[in-house]
């Protein structure tokens, strides 16, 4: 998987790559072995620093979620792994239910007929890639290996952080 020029702190790998899959046979359900898991790749990023990158899931968090420092123009400066960021994003009205609705939207591509070949790809862009695009993109993950866990499902996951070492936009 090419991940181009990125720092390991731009990186983050799912703990739990490397296991059997149980898969869902179509349409009784039953449960068979498969040592391929399904494979996610979230990207956060800014749209200031350059275009979006290519995805099967795009979410743009500019215009509906405010940035957490329109609140308390300290956390400016914080990135999206501090919890005090943490804490503003995901009281925002809406943030919730939309990593929860794009965690069923990733669930139901990845139970197409060729979910082991390709990997799914989803995109979290705000304006500079360090605030709100963390946090959903943290929450996401943790929502898709937690969903993934719970039906027994070997499902790997990388986390790539594109903007959050990129200098905090001047706007």
């Amino acid at each position: 998987m090419y991940l181009g020029f990125l720092s390991s702190s731009q990186l983050v790998s799912d703990p739990s790559q490397a296991c059997l899959r149980p898969r869902l046979s179509s349409p009784s359900h039953t449960i068979r072995e498969d040592r391929h898991a399904l494979h996610v790749e979230i990207i956060t990023f800014g749209f200031l620093h350059g275009p979006a990158p290519e995805t099967h899931l795009t979410l743009d968090l500019r215009a509906h979620f405010r940035d957490p420092h329109a609140l308390d123009p300290a956390l400016r400066q914080l990135p999206g792994r501090d919890e005090k960021i943490h804490r503003v994003v995901m009281a925002t009205p809406g943030i919730p239910l939309l990593i929860k609705s794009t965690a069923d939207a990733a669930a139901a591509m990845l139970s197409g007929p060729s979910a082991e070949a390709t990997p799914l790809r989803i995109g979290s862009g705000c304006a500079g890639g360090r605030h709100r695009s963390v946090v959903v993109g943290r929450m996401l993950r943790s929502a898709l290996y937690t969903a993934a866990h719970a039906r027994g499902l070997c499902t790997d996951i990388t986390l790539i952080h594109r903007d959050i070492e990129r200098p905090v936009v001047a706007r």
